[in-house]
C-alpha cells in the first residue's frame, strides 16, 4: 500500500512522493484513520458500507475471475501496482504492458505474482511503447488473436511519462509526448472496440 506524500524542499518547491507501506495490514490501517477521523460524514447514509467495503477490500481478495484486464503500466510503487495487486488476489486475468521490460522489472512482477497471486489468476507482461502506433498494433493483435484469447473486458490506462514539475513547466516537446501517448491510448481503445 502507497500513500501520498508532499513536503517540500529548502526552496521552498513541493515534492511529491507515493510513500510505500510494506506492512500486510497497511490498507486495513488507511481505512481506520481515514474513518476515525472527525469529518463530519456521519450524515451520509452510505458512509457505513462504503467503510465496511473498503475494510473487506483491505481484509480479503475481491472475485475479479470473470475479469480479463489490460494494464497500460503499473510501475513498482505507483497507486497502479496496488490495483494489480487487488486484481490478482481475485483471480483476474490481467495483461501490463511496460516501457522497462528489463530483468529488475520482470523481476519485480514475478514476486509480485508469487506473494498475492489467487490460485486462478494469470499475469501477462508485455513491452509497450504507447505513443508507438505499430506496438498498439501488435499488442491488439496479440490479445485478440492469442490462443489464450485474451481479450480485455477492462483496461485501465495508467502509462504516463516521466515527469517533474508542474502544468507551467510544460514545454514543446512533454506537450508533444503526452499529445503522443493520449493518442495511442485513443488508438488502442478504438481498435479493442472494433475486435
Amino acid at each position: 500500500m502507497s500513500r501520498p506524500h508532499l513536503h517540500f524542499d529548502e526552496r521552498g518547491e513541493p515534492i511529491y512522493e507515493e510513500m510505500l507501506n510494506p506492512h500486510p495490514q497497511a490498507a486495513l490501517k488507511f481505512v481506520s484513520e481515514f474513518f476515525s477521523k472527525p469529518q463530519n460524514v456521519s450524515a451520509i447514509p452510505t458512509t457505513e458500507s462504503y467503510r465496511e467495503s473498503l475494510e473487506r477490500l483491505a481484509t480479503q481478495a475481491g472475485d475479479f475471475a470473470e475479469l480479463t484486464v489490460l494494464m497500460t503500466g503499473a510501475s513498482p510503487d505507483s497507486i497502479a501496482v496496488e490495483v494489480l495487486r487487488q486484481l490478482i488476489r481475485g483471480n483476474a486475468r490481467v495483461v501490463v504492458t511496460t516501457t522497462s521490460a528489463n530483468a529488475k522489472r520482470m523481476k519485480f512482477y514475478r514476486d509480485l505474482y508469487n506473494r498475492d497471486a489467487g490460485p486462478l489468476a494469470q499475469l501477462h507482461v508485455l513491452p509497450f511503447n504507447q505513443a508507438s502506433m505499430q506496438d498498439v498494433q501488435q499488442l491488439v493483435n496479440w490479445l485478440f488473436e492469442s490462443e489464450a484469447d485474451l481479450r480485455p473486458n477492462l483496461i485501465l490506462p495508467f502509462g504516463a511519462m516521466k515527469s517533474s514539475g508542474s502544468l507551467v513547466d510544460l514545454n514543446p516537446k512533454s506537450e508533444a509526448a503526452m499529445r503522443a501517448m493520449l493518442t495511442g491510448l485513443e488508438s488502442l481503445s478504438h481498435k479493442s472496440d472494433t475486435n
